[in-house]
């Protein structure tokens, strides 16, 4: 089973404010129908109202003592192989990569960071983990 980030249970409080209930933490997504291997998004959550919308999180801290830049090649990396997952499953299923609103305002904003996330079409969910609410859906 994979690692829960320290700031977990903020971003689902704050996604649960906005409209969201949580229905895996964590997500199963197979990878081998033959062998059964799976790999573990953080989160996958439905729309409390309206069309119902079902969406996968992997949500990011970026608060270890790695740096930032590897943080952010391991969140990339994890948002990929998630996104092509669900893809080669036929689950028509949108990714989000969840930041704190303070890395996103000040990491993401450089140029390289903003043009691989351009780049990659990354679907990002920024959530101010102090008021637990979210500050923006970048899609």
């Amino acid at each position: 089973m994979p690692a829960i980030d320290q700031c977990e249970q903020q971003v689902i409080r704050a996604l649960e404010k906005d409209g969201w209930s949580v229905t895996h933490q964590p997500f199963a997504i197979r990878i081998d129908k033959i062998r059964g291997g799976y790999i573990y998004a953080d989160l996958r959550l439905r729309q409390k109202q309206g069309d119902r919308t079902v969406i996968v999180v992997e949500v990011k801290c970026f608060a270890s003592t790695r740096t930032l830049l590897d943080e952010f090649y391991q969140a990339l990396g994890q948002y990929v192989v998630y996104r092509n997952a669900l893809i080669i499953n036929n689950m028509k299923v949108a990714v989000y990569l969840s930041v704190p609103a303070d890395v996103y305002q000040t990491f993401f904003q450089k140029s390289l960071m903003r043009s691989v996330l351009q780049d990659m079409q990354v679907n990002l969910v920024v959530v101010d983990l102090d008021k637990e609410e979210v500050v923006q859906w970048i899609y």
